[in-house]
Order: structure tokens, then sequence, then C-alpha cells
């Protein structure tokens, strides 16, 4: 058995850690993943999405299913809550039982959370998905930032493009929205966090299938970060609605 154990699922450097014992893994043979969070007591949304994607590769590596153990009551009622076991099922599963008094309040439309939202990657559906998952976005940013119109819009419009963008990646996603309170105990700010993800070609390969690359510049090499750039900046000339 392959046994995973981050430290955090909180921060960029802990998920990219994360993501290289991952690797280090698919190296060995069949059986289960097993992914200790004994030390994680948090989770981003970005972090959970690693815990999906990494889940969702292994068990379509044809190694096996993801198991998720020594979950801290709290960890185990927000996961629930935003519906990851669901959304990953059958590749994602816990085998711990959550005590009733541990498990959140849900209601149908929150403006603090959207749950994992399946983008499906198909034409007939990607538009509607992405539809969504903005609209949700709206009633959040719009509760939380009533001041702001010009900054609510560009982050729908920055989620619209990505969102549709699992398109072009020839997958399928899933997209995340929370809202935390500002730091401080007497802070009235709030911060709102938005994830997408999926385990496509990648915005980098879709524009090389494209043969579309950005401009050389002496002395700096390609990367994913000026392919990223690059369809930001160009995205009439890269062929798409939004970029891609």
């Amino acid at each position: 058995m392959a046994r995973l154990s981050p430290k955090s699922l909180f921060d960029s450097q802990s998920i990219e850690l994360l993501y290289h014992q991952f690797a280090d893994a698919l190296a060995t043979g069949p059986g289960e993943l097993e992914i200790d969070l004994a030390e994680v007591k948090f989770a981003r949304p970005h972090g959970v999405l690693a815990l999906v994607n990494i889940a969702r590769h292994w068990y379509e590596q044809g190694k096996g299913q993801t198991v998720l153990v020594n979950l801290f009551p709290t960890l185990h009622a927000y996961l629930e809550r935003i519906d990851l076991f669901t959304a990953g099922d059958p590749y994602l599963v816990i085998r711990q039982n959550l005590p009733a008094e541990h498990r959140l309040s849900r209601t149908t439309v929150s403006a603090n959370l959207l749950e994992m939202l399946p983008i499906r990657g198909a034409s007939a559906y990607v538009e509607a998905d992405c539809l969504q998952a903005i609209e949700r976005a709206k009633y959040i940013l719009d509760v939380w930032f009533p001041a702001h119109q010009t900054e609510r819009y560009r982050l729908c419009l920055m989620l619209s493009e990505i969102a549709e963008n699992i398109k072009h990646s020839q997958d399928r996603g899933f997209a995340i929205i929370q809202r935390y309170d500002g730091r401080g105990k007497s802070s009235k700010t709030s911060e709102v966090v938005i994830a997408v993800s999926d385990l496509g070609i990648g915005i980098e390969q879709s524009l090389i299938s494209k043969g579309l690359h950005p401009p050389l510049v002496e002395g700096i090499a390609r990367s994913g970060a000026t392919y990223l750039n690059f369809a930001q900046t160009n995205g009439n000339v890269c062929g798409g609605k939004y970029g891609l």
C-alpha cells in the first residue's frame, strides 16, 4: 500500500509537496493509496481539489481507490459539507464515521460556500455548469463586497475563463468557492477563495497542439506561466472565447 502524509492542505507550497509525494507513489504497484491527514486540521479549496485530483488519477491509472485516514472531526465535517466524498465517488473513500454532533448544517444557497461543483467537459454541459458556478460566485461576492462592482465583475470573468477552459483541456473538473472571515478578531473584512481544477492536457499543451507559442525572450525559457500569460493577453489569436 502506498501512503501519503501531507503536513498541510492550506498553502500552495505544502500542496505542491503533496503532489511530489504522489508522483513518487505512482512508481509503486497497484493497491490502495492511503492519505494520512493526522497533521491536517484545516483545508483550503485548492487543498481539497488536490485530494480529489490525486484520488482520481490513482484510480484512472488502474491502481485502486484512495482512502483518507486519521481525520480530525472538524476537518471531516468540512469535507463532508463541501461534498468531497460524493464528488470523489468511487475513487475517493473514507471509512471513519463522523459523529452526528460534528455534522455541519446545510443550506440550499449559501452566501459563504459553493460546494464541489462538477464542471463537465462535454460541450453540451460545460456552459450550463460554468453558468451555475458564476451565478453562485456572483451571489457570494455581491453579499460580501457590495461596493466593489468592478472587482466583482473581473473575478466572475476570471472564473468563467478558467471553468470554460476545462472544455479545451479535454477533461472534466470541479469548482469550489469559500468565503472566510478576515484575519484578526476585530477585522470586518472577508476573503473569498475560488478554486478550479481538472486533469486535462493543460493550457501549455492546448496551445502547443494548435501551433501557438509565446514569443521567445532572450535568456528566458518558455514555461507554463509564459503560456498562461500568452493565452490571457492574446485571446483572439488563441482562438477561444476566453483565450484558449
